[in-house]
């Protein structure tokens, strides 16, 4: 058995390990490369509900394209078909809901999510819109 040798101040290490692959493809086949990463699709939006001053989404995971989704940008408007595509109203981590707490009673919100991944951004979701409940003042006792 070989003595261990401990690795003191002033030497180095290094590990290079290669790695070749090699596919056998039948006479007259041709061979197939693995498919390349691309931006997420959409994820579907599936309700936006009314909340006191807010409006709560919530959508289906988005098909990764091949890379893990790292975030979702909401995008909001006030009128359908008018959502701010150039700044999200949010960006949140790979989850499924978020609460809008900008929203303001008195107006109707229409809102779209993407997904993103180490390519880029995915496409857009279809459109939901809810309009926020007003706040109840307590009602005075008798």
């Amino acid at each position: 058995m070989r003595p261990r040798r401990r690795l003191t101040a002033g030497l180095a290490l290094a590990l290079v390990i290669l790695s070749v692959e090699t596919a056998v493809v039948p006479e007259g086949e041709v061979a197939q490369t693995p498919s390349a990463r691309t931006a997420p699709g959409p994820p579907t939006l599936n309700h936006a509900f009314s909340g006191v001053n807010s409006v709560q989404l919530l959508w289906s995971a988005a098909s990764n394209g091949g890379a893990a989704i790292s975030a979702y940008r909401i995008y909001r408007g006030t009128q359908p078909g008018g959502e701010n595509l150039v700044t999200p109203v949010a960006t949140v981590g790979n989850i499924l809901s978020y609460t809008d707490s900008t929203a303001s009673f008195g107006f109707t919100y229409y809102y779209k999510v993407s997904a993103v991944n180490a390519v880029g951004e995915g496409a857009l979701s279809g459109e939901k819109s809810a309009r926020p409940a007003p706040l109840r003042s307590p009602e005075r006792e008798r």
